[in-house]
Protein backbone atom coordinates (compact mmCIF):
# COMPACT_ATOMS: atom_id res chain seq x y z
CA UNK A 1 0.00 0.00 0.00
CA UNK A 2 1.32 3.17 -0.92
CA UNK A 3 2.18 6.12 1.61
CA UNK A 4 -0.82 8.11 0.36
CA UNK A 5 -3.58 5.03 0.79
CA UNK A 6 -2.25 4.12 3.84
CA UNK A 7 -2.67 7.73 5.06
CA UNK A 8 -6.28 7.97 3.36
CA UNK A 9 -7.22 4.81 5.09
CA UNK A 10 -6.47 5.96 8.26
CA UNK A 11 -9.22 9.16 7.99
CA UNK A 12 -11.75 7.01 5.39
CA UNK A 13 -15.26 6.26 6.99
CA UNK A 14 -17.96 3.95 5.52
CA UNK A 15 -20.42 6.33 3.34
CA UNK A 16 -18.12 9.02 3.14
CA UNK A 17 -18.95 11.97 0.34
CA UNK A 18 -15.47 12.63 -0.87
CA UNK A 19 -15.26 16.05 -2.84
CA UNK A 20 -12.09 15.92 -5.57
CA UNK A 21 -10.93 18.78 -7.09
CA UNK A 22 -11.45 19.78 -10.73
CA UNK A 23 -10.29 17.76 -13.42
CA UNK A 24 -7.98 20.59 -14.67
CA UNK A 25 -6.12 20.22 -11.20
CA UNK A 26 -6.82 16.62 -11.12
CA UNK A 27 -4.64 15.09 -8.27
CA UNK A 28 -4.33 11.32 -9.92
CA UNK A 29 -1.78 9.99 -7.35
CA UNK A 30 -4.63 10.38 -4.43
CA UNK A 31 -7.39 9.27 -6.81
CA UNK A 32 -5.39 6.08 -7.39
CA UNK A 33 -4.96 5.59 -3.54
CA UNK A 34 -8.76 6.44 -3.21
CA UNK A 35 -9.46 3.55 -5.69
CA UNK A 36 -6.93 1.00 -3.52
CA UNK A 37 -8.48 1.53 -0.69
CA UNK A 38 -12.05 1.65 -1.77
CA UNK A 39 -13.21 -2.11 -1.46
CA UNK A 40 -12.35 -1.56 2.62
CA UNK A 41 -15.25 1.68 3.01
CA UNK A 42 -18.39 0.88 1.44
CA UNK A 43 -20.95 3.37 0.48
CA UNK A 44 -18.39 6.11 -0.65
CA UNK A 45 -19.62 9.05 -3.05
CA UNK A 46 -17.33 11.10 -4.77
CA UNK A 47 -18.20 14.57 -6.03
CA UNK A 48 -16.09 16.11 -9.17
CA UNK A 49 -15.89 18.10 -12.14
CA UNK A 50 -14.52 16.05 -14.77
CA UNK A 51 -14.81 18.05 -18.11
CA UNK A 52 -10.78 18.16 -17.88
CA UNK A 53 -8.23 15.43 -16.69
CA UNK A 54 -8.65 11.58 -17.17
CA UNK A 55 -11.43 11.17 -15.41
CA UNK A 56 -9.77 8.08 -13.51
CA UNK A 57 -12.74 8.13 -11.02
CA UNK A 58 -15.23 7.63 -13.94
CA UNK A 59 -13.86 4.66 -15.61
CA UNK A 60 -14.01 2.92 -11.86
CA UNK A 61 -17.33 4.22 -10.70
CA UNK A 62 -19.14 1.83 -9.87
CA UNK A 63 -16.66 -0.33 -8.11
CA UNK A 64 -15.99 0.76 -4.79
CA UNK A 65 -16.97 4.17 -5.79
CA UNK A 66 -19.70 6.02 -7.17
CA UNK A 67 -19.00 8.60 -8.86
CA UNK A 68 -21.45 12.12 -9.12
CA UNK A 69 -20.56 14.96 -12.07
CA UNK A 70 -22.34 18.59 -12.24
CA UNK A 71 -20.14 18.79 -15.00
CA UNK A 72 -19.25 15.32 -16.74
CA UNK A 73 -16.95 14.77 -18.92
CA UNK A 74 -16.71 12.19 -22.10
CA UNK A 75 -16.33 9.17 -19.78
CA UNK A 76 -18.37 9.91 -17.12
CA UNK A 77 -21.07 11.19 -19.72
CA UNK A 78 -20.66 6.79 -20.75
CA UNK A 79 -20.67 6.15 -17.08
CA UNK A 80 -23.79 8.11 -16.21
CA UNK A 81 -25.57 6.40 -19.54
CA UNK A 82 -24.54 3.32 -18.46
CA UNK A 83 -26.13 3.78 -14.91
CA UNK A 84 -22.64 3.05 -13.41
CA UNK A 85 -22.25 7.52 -12.38
CA UNK A 86 -24.88 10.23 -11.31
CA UNK A 87 -25.29 13.58 -13.22
CA UNK A 88 -25.38 16.31 -10.23
CA UNK A 89 -28.57 18.97 -11.92
CA UNK A 90 -27.53 21.57 -9.70
CA UNK A 91 -25.42 25.11 -10.54
CA UNK A 92 -22.03 25.61 -9.62
CA UNK A 93 -23.17 28.48 -7.75
CA UNK A 94 -25.70 26.37 -5.98
CA UNK A 95 -23.61 23.64 -5.13
CA UNK A 96 -21.31 26.24 -3.70
CA UNK A 97 -23.73 27.61 -1.07
CA UNK A 98 -25.13 23.79 -0.08
CA UNK A 99 -21.67 22.95 0.75
CA UNK A 100 -21.07 26.28 2.56
CA UNK A 101 -24.12 25.83 4.61
CA UNK A 102 -24.06 22.20 5.60
CA UNK A 103 -27.02 21.17 3.17
CA UNK A 104 -24.32 18.99 1.07
CA UNK A 105 -22.15 17.67 3.50
CA UNK A 106 -18.59 16.78 2.35
CA UNK A 107 -16.52 14.86 4.98
CA UNK A 108 -13.24 14.40 2.43
CA UNK A 109 -11.59 16.39 0.25
CA UNK A 110 -8.68 15.63 -2.72
CA UNK A 111 -7.30 18.36 -3.75
CA UNK A 112 -3.81 19.49 -5.87
CA UNK A 113 -2.89 22.46 -4.95
CA UNK A 114 0.21 25.44 -5.93
CA UNK A 115 3.37 25.89 -4.57
CA UNK A 116 3.92 26.39 -0.59
CA UNK A 117 4.37 30.26 0.27
CA UNK A 118 5.06 30.44 4.35
CA UNK A 119 2.99 28.31 6.50
CA UNK A 120 0.57 28.19 3.43
CA UNK A 121 0.02 26.69 -0.44
CA UNK A 122 -1.28 28.87 -3.66
CA UNK A 123 -4.63 27.27 -4.37
CA UNK A 124 -3.15 26.21 -8.11
CA UNK A 125 -5.37 26.42 -10.93
CA UNK A 126 -8.89 25.18 -9.61
CA UNK A 127 -10.90 26.55 -6.64
CA UNK A 128 -14.57 26.53 -7.72
CA UNK A 129 -16.43 24.25 -5.51
CA UNK A 130 -13.11 22.75 -3.88
CA UNK A 131 -12.51 25.88 -1.64
CA UNK A 132 -16.03 26.20 0.25
CA UNK A 133 -15.44 22.35 0.72
CA UNK A 134 -12.47 22.41 2.72
CA UNK A 135 -14.42 24.37 5.99
CA UNK A 136 -16.50 21.26 6.73
CA UNK A 137 -14.55 18.25 5.86
CA UNK A 138 -12.87 16.03 8.20
CA UNK A 139 -9.64 15.57 6.34
CA UNK A 140 -8.07 17.15 3.34
CA UNK A 141 -5.14 15.43 1.64
CA UNK A 142 -3.24 17.46 -1.18
CA UNK A 143 -0.95 16.97 -3.76
CA UNK A 144 1.48 19.95 -3.31
CA UNK A 145 2.63 20.34 -6.81
CA UNK A 146 5.48 23.60 -6.79
CA UNK A 147 5.29 23.51 -10.45
CA UNK A 148 1.71 24.35 -10.15
CA UNK A 149 1.47 28.68 -11.40
CA UNK A 150 1.24 31.08 -8.36
CA UNK A 151 -2.04 32.40 -8.77
CA UNK A 152 -3.04 35.23 -6.75
CA UNK A 153 -5.89 34.69 -4.45
CA UNK A 154 -7.39 36.84 -1.21
CA UNK A 155 -6.59 33.66 1.08
CA UNK A 156 -4.11 30.90 0.80
CA UNK A 157 -4.77 27.25 1.86
CA UNK A 158 -3.04 26.82 5.45
CA UNK A 159 -0.41 23.87 5.31
CA UNK A 160 -1.64 23.09 9.05
CA UNK A 161 -5.05 22.48 7.87
CA UNK A 162 -4.03 19.83 5.73
CA UNK A 163 -3.92 16.13 6.76
CA UNK A 164 -1.41 15.29 4.71
CA UNK A 165 0.87 16.56 2.10
CA UNK A 166 1.95 14.57 -1.32
CA UNK A 167 4.80 16.44 -3.23
CA UNK A 168 4.89 16.50 -7.01
CA UNK A 169 6.47 18.65 -8.93
CA UNK A 170 5.23 18.46 -12.81
CA UNK A 171 3.12 21.22 -13.45
CA UNK A 172 -0.65 21.15 -14.74
CA UNK A 173 -1.25 19.58 -18.16
CA UNK A 174 -1.42 21.79 -21.34
CA UNK A 175 -4.52 21.13 -22.78
CA UNK A 176 -4.60 21.36 -26.96
CA UNK A 177 -6.39 23.58 -28.46
CA UNK A 178 -9.48 22.57 -30.39
CA UNK A 179 -10.06 23.72 -34.21
CA UNK A 180 -12.63 26.41 -34.42
CA UNK A 181 -16.48 26.15 -34.87
CA UNK A 182 -17.18 26.03 -38.89
CA UNK A 183 -19.13 29.24 -38.24
CA UNK A 184 -17.45 30.44 -35.89
CA UNK A 185 -16.00 34.21 -37.01
CA UNK A 186 -19.46 34.83 -38.85
CA UNK A 187 -21.51 34.06 -35.28
CA UNK A 188 -18.68 35.47 -32.94
CA UNK A 189 -19.15 38.73 -35.48
CA UNK A 190 -22.95 39.26 -34.57
CA UNK A 191 -21.56 38.16 -30.74
CA UNK A 192 -19.85 41.63 -30.58
CA UNK A 193 -22.91 43.84 -31.41
CA UNK A 194 -24.73 42.52 -28.11
CA UNK A 195 -21.77 43.24 -25.87
CA UNK A 196 -21.94 46.62 -24.04
CA UNK A 197 -19.20 48.76 -24.33
CA UNK A 198 -17.18 48.87 -20.90
CA UNK A 199 -18.79 45.25 -20.15
CA UNK A 200 -17.86 43.34 -17.09
CA UNK A 201 -17.92 39.93 -19.73
CA UNK A 202 -18.27 36.15 -18.37
CA UNK A 203 -17.22 34.08 -21.22
CA UNK A 204 -18.57 30.30 -21.17
CA UNK A 205 -18.23 30.39 -25.47
CA UNK A 206 -16.00 27.17 -25.44
CA UNK A 207 -14.56 26.75 -28.57
CA UNK A 208 -15.83 30.43 -29.92
CA UNK A 209 -14.07 31.86 -26.66
CA UNK A 210 -10.96 32.15 -29.15
CA UNK A 211 -12.44 34.41 -31.79
CA UNK A 212 -13.72 37.25 -29.18
CA UNK A 213 -10.29 39.10 -28.75
CA UNK A 214 -10.57 39.63 -33.17
CA UNK A 215 -14.16 40.53 -32.06
CA UNK A 216 -13.61 42.82 -30.05
CA UNK A 217 -10.59 44.58 -31.65
CA UNK A 218 -10.44 48.37 -30.74
CA UNK A 219 -13.04 48.62 -27.66
CA UNK A 220 -11.48 48.83 -24.22
CA UNK A 221 -12.49 49.48 -20.78
CA UNK A 222 -13.81 45.66 -20.35
CA UNK A 223 -13.17 43.65 -17.76
CA UNK A 224 -14.06 39.81 -17.18
CA UNK A 225 -15.92 38.06 -14.03
CA UNK A 226 -15.79 34.40 -15.52
CA UNK A 227 -15.54 30.44 -13.93
CA UNK A 228 -12.86 29.60 -16.57
CA UNK A 229 -10.01 31.47 -18.53
CA UNK A 230 -8.56 30.05 -21.06
CA UNK A 231 -5.91 31.30 -23.66
CA UNK A 232 -7.85 33.81 -24.81
CA UNK A 233 -7.17 35.34 -21.80
CA UNK A 234 -3.90 36.76 -22.56
CA UNK A 235 -5.14 38.77 -25.84
CA UNK A 236 -7.92 40.28 -24.75
CA UNK A 237 -5.81 41.82 -21.61
CA UNK A 238 -2.54 42.24 -23.70
CA UNK A 239 -4.47 43.74 -26.51
CA UNK A 240 -6.27 46.44 -23.95
CA UNK A 241 -9.86 44.96 -24.32
CA UNK A 242 -9.75 43.89 -20.86
CA UNK A 243 -7.93 46.76 -19.24
CA UNK A 244 -9.68 47.66 -16.04
CA UNK A 245 -10.41 46.17 -11.75
CA UNK A 246 -13.12 44.29 -11.69
CA UNK A 247 -13.62 45.31 -8.26
CA UNK A 248 -12.58 49.07 -7.81
CA UNK A 249 -9.15 49.45 -5.71
CA UNK A 250 -8.03 45.88 -6.31
CA UNK A 251 -5.37 45.43 -9.45
CA UNK A 252 -7.12 41.89 -10.98
CA UNK A 253 -8.80 42.96 -14.26
CA UNK A 254 -9.52 38.98 -15.01
CA UNK A 255 -11.82 37.43 -11.49
CA UNK A 256 -12.04 33.32 -12.33
CA UNK A 257 -12.20 30.42 -10.44
CA UNK A 258 -10.33 27.74 -13.28
CA UNK A 259 -7.35 28.41 -15.77
CA UNK A 260 -6.97 25.92 -18.17
CA UNK A 261 -4.97 26.10 -21.44
CA UNK A 262 -1.86 26.07 -22.81
CA UNK A 263 1.59 26.02 -20.92
CA UNK A 264 1.81 29.75 -22.35
CA UNK A 265 -1.25 30.64 -20.61
CA UNK A 266 -0.09 28.75 -17.32
CA UNK A 267 3.29 30.81 -17.56
CA UNK A 268 1.32 33.66 -18.13
CA UNK A 269 -0.33 33.86 -15.52
CA UNK A 270 2.09 32.95 -12.76
CA UNK A 271 2.39 35.76 -10.43
CA UNK A 272 0.38 38.25 -12.87
CA UNK A 273 -1.39 41.19 -11.20
CA UNK A 274 -4.11 40.93 -13.61
CA UNK A 275 -5.24 37.59 -12.34
CA UNK A 276 -7.05 36.77 -9.41
CA UNK A 277 -8.52 32.99 -8.25
CA UNK A 278 -11.74 32.91 -6.21
CA UNK A 279 -14.14 30.25 -5.87
CA UNK A 280 -17.77 29.86 -6.82
CA UNK A 281 -19.04 31.55 -4.18
CA UNK A 282 -17.91 34.61 -5.74
CA UNK A 283 -17.19 33.88 -8.79
CA UNK A 284 -20.85 32.06 -9.37
CA UNK A 285 -22.99 34.30 -7.12
CA UNK A 286 -25.55 35.81 -9.24
CA UNK A 287 -26.57 38.71 -7.05
CA UNK A 288 -23.09 39.73 -6.53
CA UNK A 289 -22.15 39.59 -10.59
CA UNK A 290 -24.86 41.41 -11.28
CA UNK A 291 -23.68 44.54 -9.31
CA UNK A 292 -20.43 44.70 -11.21
CA UNK A 293 -20.66 47.35 -14.21
CA UNK A 294 -22.66 45.87 -17.22
CA UNK A 295 -22.12 42.20 -16.40
CA UNK A 296 -22.71 40.72 -19.73
CA UNK A 297 -22.75 36.66 -19.57
CA UNK A 298 -21.91 34.60 -22.59
CA UNK A 299 -22.91 31.28 -23.08
CA UNK A 300 -23.32 28.57 -25.39
CA UNK A 301 -25.48 25.51 -25.44
CA UNK A 302 -26.78 22.60 -27.46
CA UNK A 303 -30.35 23.75 -28.16
CA UNK A 304 -32.81 27.11 -27.83
CA UNK A 305 -36.43 26.52 -28.48
CA UNK A 306 -39.07 29.34 -29.81
CA UNK A 307 -40.04 30.59 -26.15
CA UNK A 308 -36.29 31.33 -25.38
CA UNK A 309 -34.85 28.02 -23.23
CA UNK A 310 -31.89 26.90 -23.36
CA UNK A 311 -30.59 23.13 -23.35
CA UNK A 312 -26.80 22.42 -22.54
CA UNK A 313 -27.71 18.65 -21.71
CA UNK A 314 -28.56 16.51 -24.10
CA UNK A 315 -29.74 16.10 -27.79
CA UNK A 316 -31.07 13.32 -29.34
CA UNK A 317 -31.69 11.22 -25.88
CA UNK A 318 -27.94 11.10 -25.56
CA UNK A 319 -26.28 13.29 -22.84
CA UNK A 320 -23.52 15.86 -24.22
CA UNK A 321 -22.93 18.61 -21.22
CA UNK A 322 -24.04 19.19 -17.91
CA UNK A 323 -25.74 22.50 -15.93
CA UNK A 324 -21.92 24.31 -14.70
CA UNK A 325 -21.86 27.04 -13.95
CA UNK A 326 -24.29 28.64 -17.35
CA UNK A 327 -27.50 28.87 -15.16
CA UNK A 328 -25.86 31.13 -12.69
CA UNK A 329 -24.41 33.71 -15.09
CA UNK A 330 -27.48 33.58 -17.03
CA UNK A 331 -29.53 34.81 -14.20
CA UNK A 332 -27.13 37.20 -12.98
CA UNK A 333 -26.53 38.75 -16.80
CA UNK A 334 -30.96 38.54 -17.10
CA UNK A 335 -30.20 41.00 -14.20
CA UNK A 336 -27.72 42.89 -15.06
CA UNK A 337 -26.98 43.97 -18.62
CA UNK A 338 -27.45 40.92 -21.27
CA UNK A 339 -27.65 37.27 -20.98
CA UNK A 340 -26.34 36.04 -24.15
CA UNK A 341 -26.63 32.18 -25.77
CA UNK A 342 -24.54 31.77 -28.99
CA UNK A 343 -24.84 28.59 -30.96
CA UNK A 344 -24.06 27.01 -34.50
CA UNK A 345 -27.45 27.04 -36.38
CA UNK A 346 -26.95 23.25 -36.90
CA UNK A 347 -24.56 20.22 -34.90
CA UNK A 348 -24.05 17.71 -37.22
CA UNK A 349 -27.37 16.95 -38.42
CA UNK A 350 -29.25 18.57 -35.03
CA UNK A 351 -30.73 21.86 -35.24
CA UNK A 352 -30.03 23.90 -33.10
CA UNK A 353 -32.98 26.25 -32.94
CA UNK A 354 -35.72 23.77 -31.94
CA UNK A 355 -39.28 24.16 -31.34
CA UNK A 356 -38.93 22.61 -27.95
CA UNK A 357 -35.21 21.69 -26.52
CA UNK A 358 -35.24 18.41 -25.34
CA UNK A 359 -34.17 19.13 -21.27
CA UNK A 360 -34.58 23.34 -20.27
CA UNK A 361 -31.19 24.06 -18.16
CA UNK A 362 -31.77 27.87 -18.54
CA UNK A 363 -35.36 29.19 -18.89
CA UNK A 364 -36.04 31.57 -21.33
CA UNK A 365 -36.88 34.46 -18.84
CA UNK A 366 -32.76 34.23 -18.08
CA UNK A 367 -31.88 34.87 -21.68
CA UNK A 368 -31.84 38.27 -23.46
CA UNK A 369 -30.50 37.47 -26.75
CA UNK A 370 -29.56 34.07 -28.92
CA UNK A 371 -27.17 34.37 -31.06
CA UNK A 372 -26.41 32.05 -34.35
CA UNK A 373 -24.29 32.69 -37.92
CA UNK A 374 -27.48 34.00 -38.93
CA UNK A 375 -27.73 36.97 -37.04
CA UNK A 376 -29.17 37.97 -33.29
CA UNK A 377 -32.59 37.45 -32.15
CA UNK A 378 -33.48 39.93 -29.78
CA UNK A 379 -36.10 38.37 -26.58
CA UNK A 380 -36.05 40.87 -23.99
CA UNK A 381 -40.11 42.33 -24.08
CA UNK A 382 -40.97 40.43 -26.62
CA UNK A 383 -44.37 38.48 -27.06
CA UNK A 384 -44.09 34.20 -27.28
CA UNK A 385 -44.79 35.58 -31.14
CA UNK A 386 -42.22 37.87 -31.88
CA UNK A 387 -39.67 35.95 -30.03
CA UNK A 388 -40.76 32.63 -32.03
CA UNK A 389 -40.57 34.98 -35.27
CA UNK A 390 -37.06 36.26 -34.11
CA UNK A 391 -35.54 32.38 -33.47
CA UNK A 392 -37.07 31.09 -36.75
CA UNK A 393 -34.82 34.09 -38.68
CA UNK A 394 -31.73 33.13 -37.10
CA UNK A 395 -32.12 29.31 -37.81
CA UNK A 396 -30.50 27.49 -40.12
CA UNK A 397 -32.43 28.17 -43.19
CA UNK A 398 -33.25 24.49 -44.38
CA UNK A 399 -34.94 24.47 -40.55
CA UNK A 400 -36.89 27.08 -40.96
CA UNK A 401 -39.99 26.65 -42.99
CA UNK A 402 -40.88 23.31 -39.79
CA UNK A 403 -40.05 26.14 -37.41
CA UNK A 404 -42.88 28.00 -38.96
CA UNK A 405 -45.32 25.19 -38.73
CA UNK A 406 -44.35 24.57 -35.30
CA UNK A 407 -44.78 27.63 -34.37
CA UNK A 408 -48.25 27.63 -34.80
CA UNK A 409 -49.19 24.77 -33.52
CA UNK A 410 -46.86 26.31 -29.85
CA UNK A 411 -49.23 29.48 -29.98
Amino acid sequence: MTDAAEALARVLRPNDTILVSNGTAEPSDLIAALLEVAPGFPGLRVIQITTSGAEQLAEASGQGVRLFSPAPGRKTRVAISEGRAELLPDSLGSLARQIRSGVLRIDGVLSRLGPIQGASTYPGIAMDITIPALAGARFHLSEVDARMPRIRARHLVELPRITHVLPRSDGPPAVAERPPLGAAAALVEHLATCIPRGATLEVGLGRLAALLPAALVGRNGHAMATGLSGDETIALVESGIVDRPVIPGEPAMVVTSVVRGSADLYRWVDENPAMRLADATETHDPSHLARLPLFTALNGALQVDLMGNANSLMVGGRLLGGVGGALDYAVAGAMASGSIIALESRSGRFPAIVPIVERVTIQASFVTHVVTEYGVAHLQGRSLRARAAALIAIAHPDDRDELKRASRVIE
